[in-house]
C-alpha cells in the first residue's frame, strides 16, 4: 500500500491494496477515512472474513484505528 498524495484542502489518497497472490484493489480515500473502512471493503470485495485476514505495510502491522 502507497499512499498518493494530492494537494488541496479536499485531499485525497490512492491506497493500492494488494494480497499474497498479486491481486490488487486501488481505494480512494479522504486523509481522514479510517483504515479499518478500507480493510473491509477489500475483504468485502475478496469474499474474506476481516478477522481472518492482517494487513501490513512495510512489514508493520496495520492497524483499524490508523
Amino acid at each position: 500500500m502507497k499512499p498518493k498524495m494530492e494537494e488541496g484542502e479536499d485531499s485525497t489518497l490512492s491506497i493500492r491494496v494488494r494480497d499474497q497472490h498479486g491481486g490488487e484493489v486501488v481505494f480512494k480515500v479522504k486523509r481522514t477515512t479510517k483504515m479499518k473502512r478500507v480493510l473491509q471493503a477489500f475483504c468485502e470485495r475478496k469474499g474474506w472474513n476481516p478477522q481472518e485476514v492482517r494487513f501490513a505495510f512495510d512489514g508493520q502491522r496495520v492497524n483499524d484505528d490508523m
